[in-house]
Parts: structure tokens; sequence; C-alpha cells
């Protein structure tokens, strides 16, 4: 399946994270857990906004690393030049730098405000 989630065509792409936890809440997780394995845990996922079609994700911490982990495999998918959407989480704004350069994406960041 990776071979046919290449060169796609996506017009805008929005990237967001889903929160999740793995056995216990981040709060308690104690020093003699894996602290990479168990409490809190992303879905990072990068979603066609006109198809819906999700060409990469990635599961694990909301950090730097992921973010631009999950930028370089959209980067490797897609082969035009689309709009990417954030909510503005900092590492993506990061990202931008490491790997939107060669991206050439356009790169809006949509605020989200609570109601």
């Amino acid at each position: 399946m990776d071979e046919k989630f290449q060169n796609l065509h996506c017009e805008e792409v929005e990237v967001d994270e889903l929160w999740g936890f793995v056995a216990k809440k981040q709060k308690h997780v104690s020093s003699t857990d894996d602290a990479r394995e168990v409490g809190d845990q992303y879905i990072f996922v990068a979603l066609d906004a006109n198809t819906k079609l999700v060409p990469t994700f990635l599961v694990g911490k909301r950090s730097a690393e992921n973010a631009v982990e999950l930028m370089r495999d959209l980067q490797y998918r897609v082969a035009n030049r689309p709009t990417i959407t954030t909510d503005g989480f900092r590492p993506y704004i990061e990202a931008e730098k490491e790997v939107l350069e060669m991206f050439k994406a356009t790169f809006p960041v949509a605020v989200k405000k609570s109601p």
C-alpha cells in the first residue's frame, strides 16, 4: 500500500493531531514507566480536505520530531504544491523551516478559538 500512496495530487491538506493515551493518562505515568510507550500519545494526521484521503499519519508523542517526520512523509507522498493548514502547533511552523522549503507549499495557519 505504501507504493500506491506516492505522487498524489492534493490541493489542500489539513494537518492536525488527535489525543489519546496508552495504558494510563500522562499524570499517572511514574518514573518506572517507559514514558515513550505509555501515557499521552497523539495521532498526527494529514488529511486531503477535498477527497478526505489520508496520505500520511504518525502515532507518537506530541513533539517537534514527530511533526517534522509527518511533514517529511507528506512531502514524499504529494507531487504537487498543496496549501497546508494547521492549528498553529508550534512544531509545524518549525517543520516548515526544515521541510516545507523543499516542499514549496503555501502554509496558512488556522488559529482555533474556544467558544
